[in-house]
């Protein structure tokens, strides 16, 4: 397989943030908001390694990690790393073609979108599958 220099520029920026202890200091810091979007501590990594590159996402394919969350925590876990901020590469590329400043803001503002509507998702998704278990539950009475 042949890499392109912006795979290894983006392998290698992925590198050094891991080599400096920027990811793990990262996962560690969001790792409590993760009840917030009703997911699990754990959820934490997939969401930052997916903000620096997106194939971070399928760390939420793992089967420990598959096995341990339900469908809507799973769609809610992969949206917000998907979409929370734009990949690390995306984001230096919008800075130097607009600006820096042009750029912090369209992360800030994706951020926020993302945020809520994650939130929509994690606390949505709970009440539909509660009001369809009370319906279920009706049914069979």
């Amino acid at each position: 397989m042949r890499l392109s220099s912006s795979n290894l520029h983006h392998r290698h920026n992925s590198s050094n943030l891991d080599w400096l202890g920027v990811l793990n200091s990262l996962i560690r810091l969001i790792n409590p908001a993760m009840g917030l979007f009703r997911l699990l501590p754990e959820a934490a990594s997939p969401v930052i390694l997916a903000s620096v590159r997106k194939d971070g996402l399928l760390l939420f394919a793992e089967p420990n990690t598959v096995s341990l969350l339900t469908p809507v925590q799973i769609l809610t876990g992969v949206y917000l790393a998907g979409v929370l901020l734009p990949c690390l590469v995306t984001l230096l590329m919008i800075a130097r073609e607009q600006s820096f400043r042009f750029a912090l803001g369209l992360m800030v503002r994706q951020a926020i979108a993302s945020v809520v509507f994650s939130l929509f998702l994690a606390w949505g998704g709970l009440l539909i599958s509660l009001s369809r278990t009370q319906v279920i539950q009706g049914c069979s009475l």
